[in-house]
């Protein structure tokens, strides 16, 4: 069987950068032209349903748990957007949480039915975030302009370096003030990698900050489904076409 899902993780060094808004908009975008899953791993605080406004009635660990089959817990956002959350779970320990973790990657690869699956994963580094890192096609680091933020970017990156091919690997920059901002923030962030880590990273973009951000989150509703005009939204939708070109190779290739 010919596998066509790829698989892109989005992660962050710390929390609070927006991976999650970024990892909702970026596949209600990608879904206008292709079949996309959005696969929350969050076992702390899974919030992409918030993000998104829906709410769904089953989650992974109804399949986990023997309760249901798997395709019986994805939840349809629309046809080409689909959706699978966790439920917090204090009593699942991390190495159990990272054997489900395989397994649910494997029930996805066998469904053979979505074109890209994007995993937003939990904050910071931990066993589950670098499995995902490894068992994808593309990582993308999101990172913003507080020094807190890229010096934690730089040690999730030092981590999965022996990992993965650094061509695997991709910078997204959230929050930024303009394309010099932006520009400014990558070249802090290369001079880092290349001086410790002896490595480039590839660049997918940026997003400017907005304070409609806030609002299309408390209200529920992406923000790339406004008909409102936004900077974000044009972000968004050329940091998917990055996407999908760097993936269209590999795609051809299998």
């Amino acid at each position: 069987m010919s596998v066509k899902t790829k698989f892109i993780t989005i992660c962050s060094g710390k929390g609070g950068v927006g991976k999650s808004f970024v990892a909702a908009n970026l596949a209600n975008v990608i879904s206008k032209d292709a079949s996309v899953l959005l696969w929350d791993s969050n076992l702390n605080f899974p919030n992409l349903h918030l993000i998104i406004g829906v709410d769904p009635i089953f989650r992974l660990n109804d399949y986990l748990n023997g309760n249901l089959k798997f395709e019986e817990i994805i939840f349809k956002v629309n046809n080409n957007f689909h959706l699978i959350i966790d439920s917090p779970l204090s009593d699942r320990e991390n190495d159990d949480h990272s054997k489900k973790f395989v397994e649910i990657y494997e029930e996805i690869k066998e469904l053979n039915k979505y074109d890209y699956v994007i995993i937003d994963t939990m904050p910071g580094a931990d066993q589950v975030v670098l499995q995902s890192c490894i068992m994808s096609d593309l990582t993308l680091m999101l990172v913003t302009d507080e020094p807190t933020s890229i010096v934690d970017s730089y040690g999730l990156l030092k981590l999965i370096n022996p990992f993965v091919d650094h061509t695997k690997i991709g910078i997204l920059v959230n929050n930024v003030i303009d394309s010099e901002d932006y520009e400014e923030i990558k070249s802090k962030i290369n001079k880092a990698t290349v001086r410790f880590l002896d490595k480039e990273y590839s660049n997918f973009g940026y997003i400017t900050y907005d304070r409609e951000v806030r609002i299309s989150i408390q209200n529920q509703e992406l923000i790339t489904n406004s008909n409102r005009e936004s900077q974000i939204t044009d972000n968004i939708i050329e940091i998917s076409k990055e996407l999908v070109n760097y993936l269209k190779p590999i795609m051809l290739e299998q």
